[in-house]
């Protein structure tokens, strides 16, 4: 499964691209959040989505809403990257559902070392767990449906 980086500006969309790719990941880049919520829509899974803020069209406050809102992608861990380094943007990315948030110019080896804390079998267990539990809680709660529906 892929990570996506989001960054209107082509250089840097480039430059986080090519730091991943140096590290195996799987990389798909786009211009936009629209362009990746149109893929996200169209396609399977993803790993994170790794994120510029300011962006034309759909910035990416507006993908996270998105994304947090919709439960096939709600999910799916985001790294907010931008060059607003305000605490007002910085919480309001967070509030919002981003694991973590990054400011630019990128640092590689941060940015890495973030997705790689993120992606730790320690976090997806976690994560697997806090899932595990919510699904429970709704199988109790539900007369009706059947178990692969209240995990989806």
């Amino acid at each position: 499964m892929p990570i996506i980086v989001v960054d209107d500006e082509p250089t840097s969309r480039r430059l986080m691209g090519a730091i991943l790719r140096k590290h195996n990941f799987e990389v798909v880049e786009f211009g936009s959040g629209k362009e990746a919520v149109d893929f996200l829509q169209g396609h399977g899974p993803v790993t994170m989505i790794v994120s510029d803020v300011l962006m034309p069209e759909m910035d990416g406050f507006d993908m996270l809403r998105f994304l947090k809102a919709d439960e096939r992608f709600k999910r799916v861990p985001v790294i907010l990257v931008t060059s607003l380094s305000d605490t007002e943007s910085v919480l309001k990315g967070i509030e919002l559902g981003a694991q973590d948030y990054v400011t630019k110019p990128v640092s590689g080896a941060i940015l890495v070392s973030k997705i790689k804390r993120i992606l730790s079998p320690k976090n997806l267990v976690s994560w697997w767990w806090r899932v595990k539990r919510r699904c429970a809680m709704r199988l109790s709660r539900s007369s009706s449906g059947s178990a692969m529906q209240l995990w989806m």
